[in-house]
């Protein structure tokens, strides 16, 4: 099974986001607190919102109210941010093997951005893949021993590979511009930044620990909205 769940933050390229998002079937879709307001311009109907709502568009609050969609509303002074009771409230409906696609969450505050790439470890742990989209960057967190293949993209041509919680060790790249074989990234340098795969796709091998894999684009800055306050 496959969930959408649409958090606040910035987002870019809102066609090109729009066109990836409508080539998947998601079996739910969970729009938190300002991810309504992305709800609205990606023309996407949520199946449940939840949050605080100290952030959505009033008028957007009031649709959304207004088409009977489901809602649970939380304190603002609590123990939760509402990414996090949204990620979770998708991994509450998954079993090992599904997606979960976070749509947002990466932004101005960096508190936030940081606090919401922590919630792949939280969907890891359940055999959970989840993925963080913006439009221009696309983020999974993966664990060893694992062996994936990344297809060619000609728009988001980056691919960085970042050890997440120590070192990680035993990586092979081939396909890749920068191939590797046998290395090891530690944690606190910046070796995996910015390769590139070179064939239609390239093959990435890990023995132990955990990468942050980063599909990324150039920001033109055109087509870019924002959903904060």
């Amino acid at each position: 099974m496959k969930q959408l769940v649409l958090l606040g933050g910035t987002l870019h390229c809102l066609p090109i986001l729009k066109k990836q998002l409508d080539e998947q079937r998601f079996a739910r879709v969970i729009a938190a607190d300002s991810g309504l307001d992305w709800a609205y311009k990606l023309g996407i109907e949520p199946d449940y919102m939840l949050g605080d709502f100290d952030s959505a568009a009033a008028e957007t609050l009031q649709y959304y109210k207004q088409k009977g969609t489901p809602m649970k509303a939380f304190p603002t002074r609590k123990d939760y941010t509402d990414s996090e009771l949204a990620v979770w409230a998708a991994l509450d409906e998954t079993v090992p093997g599904d997606e979960v696609w976070i749509v947002g969450g990466i932004g101005s505050r960096m508190d936030h951005t940081m606090a919401n790439l922590s919630l792949l470890y939280a969907a890891l742990k359940q055999g959970v893949q989840a993925r963080l989209l913006d439009g221009l960057n696309e983020i999974v967190l993966i664990e060893g021993e694992s062996d994936t293949w990344w297809e060619k993209r000609p728009r988001q041509k980056y691919i960085s590979l970042i050890p997440f919680l120590g070192d990680a060790e035993g990586i092979d790249l081939q396909g890749f511009v920068y191939p590797l074989q046998n290395a090891v990234l530690h944690l606190g340098e910046c070796r995996g930044i910015s390769n590139e795969i070179c064939e239609e796709a390239g093959r990435l091998h890990l023995k132990k620990g955990y990468l942050l894999v980063i599909r990324s684009a150039d920001d033109t800055r055109r087509d870019e909205f924002s959903a904060e306050k």
